[in-house]
């Protein structure tokens, strides 16, 4: 917390000494009138905007064309009507300003970029895309790009893993396809596709640790703008990968003709841990269990609440280092444990243009203290980007992108005995939090912790891991404006990854008693050498267009995996201070070929056809198979420009079918052998089969989509509405399947199956409000997806996604055949037939899973508002999802354990339970609360909880200083930020976790089991340019 303390002071005196200097600059106000006519008929022209450029001080003319304002000296005006060209004035010491305004065509050219990085006009397009600027994103409070985007871009699913600082988010596009692939979208940035795999530790389904996805890595302050490419349509281009959709990504860069110009950027934000998102606790009674049906204390290892009623008695204490102990409820021991988080970025910009050249320079500096101890995160990012031409036909672009990242400590999810938060939330309710800070202890005398829990300070604190991150993204690129209407580029890109995961167990630890040191080392490079020939030219009314290129990526990957047990001399971290050592090494190669051709026909501006045709050779697949093809075609029609609508900017409708086709990982052609540590010959380690035998007749996986959308804006765009509808439908699956031990294998792979996603996406807004010095900008988005397994296989109507074993009713994740048969969660249910099945004094043990609920929510949507008054702005973002599932198995086991404060019922009296025993006879049962909730939590359907909820995502509140032209500070703004503030509605039986929360970025969702809670994040960001 010093640490915050110091960052925090530095960073509020700076703010106060730029205040200060801006109080000596304040440019001085001019006062202007005039009058607007247009340049034909010399007509008023009444409803003008007469604004001061990027702020909303402003006005309308009157019925007279008349106008008044007042603006600093210096500052440039704009004015703007539907159908008229804009004009700008700069003030100076003018009274009169006259504006002759010359008629225009409306502004619906609007430039996007497309996939392969091809610009064009949003109008001309025959398929949906979204867009987020970088004011969107810096003014939002979330730590990444991605979080800066939930809630914005309707069909775009984000949620968090929440292990700690740098951890990955999942986003999801359209819904799932893949049964048992990848079904996260591709990421592109500035026309380089990058790596977006995640650094996983795990150990088993329910015991893992995340370093945070690749996506991750992309500094925000470098952002200018993200396109949102949903489906095939937009993305097929970019082949195989882009099946779920893109993402793509245009950084900042100089302008030419600029100037020196320099900006720094400070952001400092504080995460706390609230109620809202920690379990609900009983603070009555304390640790121990029932003794004959009577709560007694307990002096041995428990993790138990089912103890006496807590009253300040003086009894045994369970530490086994002092002799007795205040019996007395503790009811922050959990909250009290989390540390506030702290998070300052820093950024600096350089950006230099000349008449033919421009370059920018940043480095951007975060440092982070996560809210479990010890968890700290240092990046240093540096970015370079020059262009230049070297003759009027001949250009080069080039970009260096160069990361350093180390991250320590963070946590474990699920049930591993390094999981911190499993040893802290089991904490029975008389423990004193301080005493557990006191004792790096383990199996003492009278250990709270039992089974694989442990002291939370020990796992956080004594045991460690340890990432660390160097990653290169770049390119080289020439462009070719070979004549007037042919141009192309060259282009060679990559993506260079080397990361580590250290892991170290000192002496003690619960399951590595005697020490245990790993080190996990990946390195990834994937290389892109691409090439486009580009043809436009005008024939009367009919644009032509015309595309030809091809890509050759190869990605080529190495793992090695190091291990030592029983350590010689503790604390010591190298392999050869361990008696017993492992290693292993893997390599991972693959190359695709491709080649692509597009054309665009435009017709009077108001008709628009696009084809494009994409083929790849795969190394992945066999020969008679690598050559996979797929086309694209979409239509839109601008029917505004056909019946010359007056008012009405746009009025769009599209159409398009799309198929992409898809590949498969390397090595699953043959099966394989590798070396498996557990077997070897006089200490030589022996070769291994795999489990999963190969497939030589693999084929593409292929995916066909529809869509079809309208587009409307009206009164000078101040009304907008974007719908779509798309149904898209993935073939030839490639998935694993269990088979009998007696082939001699565990799993074999599966070429088949249909997933079908339909749905729909609506975005609709506009500016409701506009007078001289107040604006109100809303836009709200919602969409809303099925998914349907058409079939999986031959034989085989369920695929499992994981099975979580004997926790909390045995419950499974799955994909099954039928309607809404992705994201399935199984388990065994409280009652069969309406009835409780009973034995003598208890629960008996469920026999047969059931459908409890699916992960998948009906819909999702995001409401946005900006409201600007004068220089300040304010943005609200409420968000949120209807339906879908999450197993609570947290509360299910906590419940077990009495330690939440739904176990206080049947405390003092028990309870009856009326059902069947094992011959199927009506019985009534007496239990105590220890055996009712224990009994309980052998089931899943008592814990699954609707996952609908509604929040404030987002709200900052921003102003923007009046600087005097003559001073040398060009822009300051101050930002206030709050992020995930409060739940507006949530299930009365999910108050205690964030259904947003993900397990990983894996298929199998849907399931909370001790994770890190979510936080609320408050703070403020200096923006200032010289």
């Amino acid at each position: 917390m010093k640490k915050q303390i110091k960052w925090f002071q530095r960073g509020f005196i700076g703010v106060v000494l730029i205040l200060i200097s801006i109080s000596m600059a304040f440019a001085q106000d001019v006062t202007i009138k005039g009058t607007v006519t247009g340049a034909e008929d010399g007509m008023p022209i009444p409803g003008v905007s007469v604004v001061e450029k990027g702020t909303v001080n402003g006005t309308i003319t009157d019925l007279q064309g008349m106008y008044t304002l007042t603006a600093p000296s210096g500052a440039i005006v704009s004015f703007t009507f539907v159908g008229m060209k804009a004009q700008e004035v700069v003030l100076g010491t003018q009274a009169i300003v006259d504006i002759q305004m010359a008629p225009d065509a409306v502004d619906v050219d609007e430039v996007v970029v497309t996939a392969l990085g091809i610009k064009r006009e949003e109008k001309s397009l025959g398929y949906g895309v979204s867009k987020v600027d970088s004011e969107e994103i810096q003014s939002s409070a979330g730590s990444d790009v991605l979080s800066s985007m939930q809630g914005k871009v309707a069909g775009l699913e984000l949620g968090s893993s929440q292990g700690g600082l740098g951890s990955s988010n999942r986003v999801v596009l359209r819904g799932n396809s893949s049964i048992s692939g990848n079904n996260q979208p591709l990421y592109v940035v500035d026309g380089v596709p990058v790596n977006n795999s995640t650094v996983e530790v795990t150990t088993g389904v329910w015991d893992r640790k995340d370093f945070g996805s690749g996506s991750m890595d992309i500094n925000p302050d470098d952002i200018e703008n993200v396109t949102v490419l949903k489906g095939p349509n937009a993305a097929a281009l970019y082949g195989s990968r882009a099946q779920n959709g893109a993402i793509i990504i245009t950084t900042k860069s100089g302008k030419r003709g600029q100037g020196l110009g320099v900006e720094l950027s400070s952001s400092n934000m504080f995460d706390v841990v609230t109620d809202q998102f920690l379990p609900k606790l009983q603070n009555k009674y304390g640790q121990g269990h029932y003794v004959d049906n009577v709560p007694t204390y307990s002096t041995t290892a428990t993790d138990n609440s089912w103890g006496l009623a807590m009253a300040g008695q003086s009894l045994p204490s369970w530490s086994g280092f002092e002799e007795n102990l205040n019996y007395s409820p503790q009811p922050d021991n959990i909250k009290d444990f989390f540390e506030t988080g702290f998070k300052t970025t820093n950024t600096i910009a350089l950006t230099k243009g000349g008449e033919n050249s421009s370059s920018r320079f940043s480095y951007t500096n975060l440092y982070g203290d996560g809210i479990v101890p010890g968890n700290v995160q240092h990046r240093h990012n540096f970015n370079i980007r020059a262009e230049f031409k070297l003759a009027d036909w001949l250009g080069v672009d080039t970009k260096v992108n160069y990361l350093n990242q180390e991250i320590e400590g963070g946590t474990w999810l699920g049930e591993g005995s390094s999981n911190a938060i499993f040893g802290l939330f089991s904490l029975p309710r008389n423990t004193v939090l301080r005493e557990l800070k006191k004792y790096n202890f383990n199996n003492t005398p009278n250990d709270p912790f039992v089974g694989t829990q442990m002291n939370p300070y020990w796992t956080s604190l004594h045991d460690n891991m340890i990432n660390k991150k160097d990653r290169l993204i770049g390119f080289a690129k020439l462009d070719f404006d070979i004549t007037d209407n042919l141009s192309g580029f060259v282009r060679v890109g990559t993506d260079y990854t080397d990361n580590s995961v250290e892991e170290r167990y000192n002496l003690g630890h619960k399951q590595n008693s005697s020490g245990q040191w790993i080190l996990n080392q990946y390195k990834r490079r994937e290389t892109n050498i691409d090439g486009l020939l580009s043809y436009r030219k005008q024939f009367g009314d009919l644009d032509f267009g015309a595309n030809l290129g091809g890509n050759i990526m190869k990605n080529n990957s190495e793992s090695t995996y190091n291990r030592g047990d029983d350590v010689i001399s503790n604390g010591f971290w190298n392999i050869q201070n361990y008696l017993n050592k492992n290693a292993s090494y893997n390599i991972y190669e693959k190359q695709v070929n491709s080649a692509y051709a597009t054309l665009n026909l435009g017709f009077r501006d108001y008709l628009y056809l696009d084809a494009s045709f994409r083929n790849d050779w795969s190394s992945t697949l066999p020969q008679e198979n690598w050559s996979y093809f797929y086309p694209a075609v979409s239509a839109s029609i601008l029917i505004n420009e056909i019946a010359k609508l007056t008012q009405i900017n746009l009025l769009k409708v599209r159409l398009g079918y799309a198929e992409v086709g898809n590949d498969s990982d390397p090595y699953r052609l043959a099966t394989t052998f590798g070396i498996n540590p557990l077997l070897n010959h006089n200490g030589i380690p022996l070769m291994d089969v795999d489990g999963t035998p190969g497939v030589p007749n693999l084929k593409p996986e292929q995916t066909a989509s529809f869509e079809f959308g309208m587009e409307f804006r009206a009164y000078n765009n101040r009304l907008f509405a974007d719908l779509n509808y798309y149904s898209q439908s993935t073939e030839n699956q490639l998935f694993t399947t269990r088979v009998s031990a007696a082939t001699g294998y565990v799993n074999k792979y599966l070429n088949g199956g249909e997933v079908v996603n339909r749905g729909f996406e609506l975005s609709l807004g506009g500016v409701p409000v506009k007078t001289g010095s107040f604006e109100w900008e809303t836009t709200f988005t919602l969409a809303k997806n099925k998914t349907e397994i058409k079939e999986l296989a031959e034989g085989i109507d369920t695929q499992v996604l994981a099975d979580l074993g004997n926790i909390v009713g045995g419950v499974q994740i799955i994909a099954k055949k039928g309607k809404d048969g992705y994201g399935v969660i199984m388990g065994m249910p409280d009652k069969v037939d309406g009835e409780y099945q009973l034995g003598n004094n208890n629960f008996l043990p469920g026999e047969k899973r059931v459908e409890l609920g699916n992960f998948t929510p009906d819909a999702t949507f995001g409401w946005l508002n900006t409201f600007s008054f004068k220089r300040f702005k304010l943005r609200t973002l409420i968000d949120g999802k209807i339906g879908g599932d999450v197993m609570n198995a947290t509360k299910g086991e906590l419940s077990a354990a009495g330690i939440t404060e739904n176990t206080l019922e049947y405390r003092d009296t028990g309870v009856e339970v009326s059902g069947v025993n094992a011959d199927g006879e009506q019985v009534t049962v007496e239990m105590n609360a220890q055996d009712y909730w224990g009994g309980l939590a052998n089931y899943g359907a008592p814990w699954i909880v609707d996952a609908t909820n509604v929040r404030l995502r987002e709200l900052s509140l921003g102003y923007t200083f009046r600087m005097n032209p003559d001073f040398f500070i060009k822009n300051l703004s101050l930002n206030f930020n709050a992020y995930n503030l409060f739940f507006i509605y949530r299930d009365k039986d999910a108050k205690d976790i964030d259904p947003n929360q993900t397990w990983g970025t894996g298929n199998a969702q849907g399931y909370n089991l001790y994770n890190v809670p979510s936080t609320t994040s408050y703070g403020f960001t200096v923006n200032v340019k010289f």
